[in-house]
């Protein structure tokens, strides 16, 4: 009876030290299998942030697509531009000489403060609309010639001459500051530009259309 206990309590003690040696090398054998490029734990605050790639590559993406939008739009915004361009720039021309057309008309017209600052009183002379006037001139009244008819007596040089450098010895004045008037060259071109919308001559006998070495 007490052979059989001891043999029990001894062979107890060999299953013991049995499996205190399986779970020994259990444990040996798991902890060189675990990978050993498993980095240590780091608090997040200390972790190393994203590569420069993971980075760059989303910006990267970003640029390219950007780039390829402004490729595109400069494709298809440039012919249409190019197509509009024309007419464009016909339309900023009319719209120009309407507005040089409009400062000539206010030239030739009375300074009116606070109406019409442009104004240098052409009509004094030259009458109402241009159509002709008098002027007094050393002494007594001379007829002063229509505007609105010019271009049938003088070419579009002759005219630019005549304001620029006046017509001595008549009451006709220098005006551009060149020969000591007050216009410099914008006014006077919109006074000329003006004078050749309000002829009233055919276009044919209009020598300043069709100057006469030209027309021959």
């Amino acid at each position: 009876m007490g052979g059989a206990l001891a043999f029990s309590g001894q062979t107890i003690a060999a299953f013991v030290a049995v499996a205190v040696v399986l779970i020994v090398v259990v444990a040996m054998a798991a902890r060189r299998m675990r990978p050993s490029d498993v980095p240590p734990e780091i608090p997040s605050a200390m972790a190393a942030g994203p590569s420069d790639t993971d980075l760059e590559k989303p910006l990267l993406e970003k640029l390219q697509a950007w780039m390829l939008v402004t490729v595109v739009f400069m494709a298809v915004w440039i012919p249409v531009a190019w197509v509009r361009e024309p007419k464009q720039n016909l339309a900023d021309e009319q719209f120009a000489v309407e507005e040089s057309i409009e400062r000539g008309r206010l030239t030739t017209e009375e300074f009116e403060e606070g109406v019409n600052g442009l104004g240098f009183g052409c009509v004094r002379c030259h009458g109402p609309g241009l159509e002709g006037g008098t002027n007094f001139f050393e002494g007594g009244f001379v007829s002063v010639p229509a505007l609105n008819d010019v271009c049938g007596r003088l070419t579009l040089e002759q005219v630019y001459q005549t304001i620029r450098e006046g017509r001595p010895p008549t009451d006709m004045p220098s005006w551009s500051i060149r020969f000591a008037g007050p216009l410099d060259d914008q006014q006077i071109n919109d006074i000329v530009v003006y004078l050749l919308e309000i002829q009233t001559m055919p276009d044919e006998d209009n020598k300043c259309l069709t100057p006469p070495e030209e027309a021959s």
